[in-house]
Formats: structure tokens, C-alpha cells, sequence
């Protein structure tokens, strides 16, 4: 199931992608024990988002939108986000947050063409502070 969803992220379609993140919450709210699940499906969507530019942002964006809904919701309990967790997406936060290539090939004059709602703010930041 994750793994359909998961594909949608990869849509340039922002309706398409905000729907997979939906999906995934309710998904995320569903299923226990929440390490488990979360550590399940942020591995199929770091496996679906590969590639540098707007996927980099959209893997980013989405952690981001997920862990807060779930902090929001009170449904993240101490434990449940674990190391493997952080060691499973902190490469890609890194590079969003250090790197200023970000077009779709890595290049400058990339992020002029393709301007998407991911790639306007930085969620790193804000997610690891999540994580603490």
C-alpha cells in the first residue's frame, strides 16, 4: 500500500502529491507499533525519491508534513522515532539544508524552471527539531 502511495509523491502534479501525503497520514495514524511503520514507509519513499532537484525537496517536505501531523496529533510518543529512523532520511535533510544546486538536474538555472511548493522553504531545521 505505502509503495502506490508512495509513487504518487513522485507526480510533478502538486495535487497528485499533496493526496499521496494524505494517503500516507492515514496510513502513518493507523498502523502500530509506530517505530515500525514509520521506519516502513520512510524507507519506500526515500526508495521512490531518488533523484536530486524537486524529488530531493519532495522526500524532505514529506517527512516533514508527516512527522508534524503525527507530533500535532499527539500520536508521536518518546520512542517512537528512533535512531534508525534519523539515520534513514538525516543524509537527504543534510544535503537539502547544505547544498544550493537544487534543479532538477542540479543546477541553478533548473530551480528557475521548475518552482514547486517543496522546494520554497528549507523542513530540515524543523524536522530535526521534531527528532529532539
Amino acid at each position: 500500500m505505502s509503495s502506490i502511495v508512495s509513487k504518487g509523491l513522485r507526480q510533478k502534479s502538486l495535487a497528485c502529491r499533496e493526496k499521496g501525503r494524505k494517503a500516507l497520514l492515514k496510513l502513518l495514524q493507523e498502523l502500530t507499533p509506530r517505530s515500525a511503520s514509520l521506519t516502513l514507509v520512510f524507507q519506500e519513499i526515500k526508495d521512490q525519491l531518488q533523484k536530486a532537484g524537486y524529488q530531493l525537496h519532495t522526500f524532505v517536505y514529506s517527512i516533514h508534513y508527516l512527522l508534524q501531523q503525527l507530533h500535532e496529533g499527539n500520536l508521536l510518543k518518546p520512542g517512537d522515532v528512533s535512531t534508525d529512523i534519523v539515520d534513514l532520511v538525516a543524509d537527504k535533510f543534510l544535503e537539502e539544508l547544505f547544498n544550493s544546486t537544487t534543479g532538477v538536474d542540479g543546477t541553478l538555472e533548473d530551480i528557475e524552471k521548475v518552482k514547486i511548493k517543496e522546494s520554497k522553504t528549507k523542513k530540515a531545521i524543523p524536522t530535526f527539531e521534531i527528532f529532539a
